[in-house]
């Protein structure tokens, strides 16, 4: 039966019209899927990752979780050697990362721990680990195990040299708490607006990892959540805008409010927070921006 259905994808491969091609793209998937055991020649070993990886994506953009996860674990089936990972690094990476991902999604935590360990073990840039990391710190968050997450997000920011100190905790508080003030003093929105492209590849999962940490430290690590905001917002002036700084913003504004700053000068990042929100369109960071503007500066 297998041997039957891969027979037929390969078939619908290479027989169907190109311009028909992607009405029946699920349909080749699913029936390679059936029978990606018998796959043995190399040729056809990458391109049925090609079409499981694509599958995979497509899927998951719908929310089919559990369906996105059944491909990308094929496509995981079909990378064997060494040779694969040294000539087609770019799609075992991702095969990997995303079923990881989609693992976290469904539930499956412990597959979700292995692929990421493969992809710890053989990534040879920087953003890939970073991107594991920070998959794994976002699936311990949203099981409640913030301490760990906070842990484990710290651990993976010392690889672009960024270090929480183990004492004086509150002294290194509050120097970058001035540093901060002094930074952000005069900066408005079309300010950050015009902030340039982030250049440095790895500093894009890097900043993401680190305004994800200002979130859920708050309920981790409490004593750590201020330093981690200031140098988040610090990295993220440095470096350029990512999805996740107005809420490190909205994060800023409600922490001046609690080291006894007035009214006023929280006001004016939490209004600048929303802004950044509204006119970017960033969906990830809406929640939070939000509840900090209005939960804790203008309640």
């Amino acid at each position: 039966q297998s041997s039957f259905h891969l027979q037929l994808g390969r078939l619908l491969q290479t027989k169907l019209f190109p311009c028909i091609y992607q009405q029946h793209f699920f349909t080749i998937a699913n029936q390679l899927a059936r029978g990606y055991k018998l796959i043995t020649e190399r040729e056809e070993r990458i391109d049925a990752m090609q079409i499981f990886l694509i599958a995979g994506e497509k899927s998951r953009a719908a929310s089919a979780f559990p369906e996105a996860q059944f491909f990308f674990a094929r496509g995981i089936f079909l990378i064997r050697d060494e040779v694969d990972w040294k000539d087609n690094y770019r799609m075992c990476v991702d095969c990997y990362s995303k079923a990881a991902e989609t693992a976290a999604l469904t539930g499956d935590y412990e597959k979700m721990d292995e692929w990421l360990n493969i992809v710890l073990l053989r990534s040879k840039e920087l953003d890939d680990q970073l991107r594991a990391y920070y998959i794994r710190v976002k699936a311990l968050a949203s099981q409640a195990e913030m301490e760990p997450a906070v842990d484990v997000g710290l651990e993976a920011m010392k690889l672009v040299g960024v270090k929480m100190p183990s004492r004086n905790v509150l002294m290194h508080t509050l120097f970058d708490l001035a540093k901060t003030r002094c930074l952000m003093k005069r900066k408005c929105v079309e300010d950050l607006l015009q902030l340039h492209p982030i250049e440095e590849r790895h500093m894009i999962p890097a900043l993401r990892l680190m305004n994800l940490l200002c979130t859920i430290s708050a309920s981790g690590k409490r004593t750590l959540c201020p330093l981690i905001c200031f140098k988040s917002v610090q990295l993220n002036m440095k470096y350029g805008m990512t999805e996740g700084m107005p809420a490190s913003i909205a994060l800023y504004g409600a922490l001046l409010l609690r080291f006894g700053f007035s009214i006023t000068e929280a006001a004016k990042y939490s209004e600048i927070a929303t802004t950044l929100q509204q006119r970017l369109g960033y969906k990830e960071t809406i929640a939070n921006v939000t509840m900090l503007t209005y939960g804790i500066v203008f309640p």
